[in-house]
């Protein structure tokens, strides 16, 4: 199975108007291209309870979509419990790690049930920095992209976005698309843009046919 290989399967409760034949080749998980560890804050397996705070080694392996919420990764923590419909605010790789709110890790919620994980070899480990919409900052390092399909977001040039998972430097993770990134490639890149001065590179709006 390549990396980016989704599993098939069903999903529980209301399938959002799917079809019969619609739910038979949902696929809304998919493998990581690689599990990593991590650290899951324990507060988000007990509702935010207050007084259940605390760190628990983890491994990262899988993620899952749902339209119209935010991705949610499968975990298996060291004590051999599985904890799914993790949001990337809940992980993190340093035990000083601030907490972030979750608009600043990932701005948006997933476009459809339909998604693919790769892990482009040419950005491996790769630096990255992000800016969000209030203006901050946060530098990390590549580990995987995932992108979404057969839904009309994506299939809509303008709207499709693909979203980067990055390890950042503060301790936590981050979900961005393209047009928020800054990428430093060493053997390639030179002078980086500032941020008050970004390339122009506009949203495109063409489909493109062969024939």
């Amino acid at each position: 199975m390549s990396p980016s290989d989704s599993t098939e399967c069903l999903t529980d409760g209301d399938p959002g108007g799917l079809t019969h034949g619609d739910i038979i080749g949902l696929n809304n998980n998919c493998d990581l291209p690689k599990h990593f560890y991590a650290l899951l804050r324990a507060e988000f397996c007990n509702n935010l309870e207050l007084g259940t705070e605390g760190l628990i080694p983890c491994v990262v392996f899988g993620v899952e979509a749902q339209p119209g919420r935010a991705l949610g990764f499968h975990v298996l923590r060291e004590d051999g419990a599985m904890v799914s419909q993790v949001p990337i605010h809940a992980l993190c790789h340093l035990l000083d790690a601030p907490q972030m709110e979750l608009s600043e890790c990932c701005p948006w919620d997933s476009f459809g049930y339909w998604l693919t994980a790769i892990e482009f070899q040419y950005l491996r480990e790769v630096d990255i920095t992000y800016r969000t919409t209030n203006g901050s900052e946060h530098a990390g390092t590549y580990i995987c992209t995932i992108d979404f399909l057969n839904n009309g977001f994506s299939d809509e040039p303008e709207q499709h976005k693909h979203f980067h998972l990055l390890a950042l430097q503060n301790g936590n993770y981050a979900l961005q698309p393209n047009n928020r990134c800054r990428v430093k490639e060493s053997s390639f890149t030179e002078n980086l843009f500032a941020w008050d001065a970004p390339p122009r590179i506009q949203t495109n709006r063409l489909r493109w046919y062969a024939e």
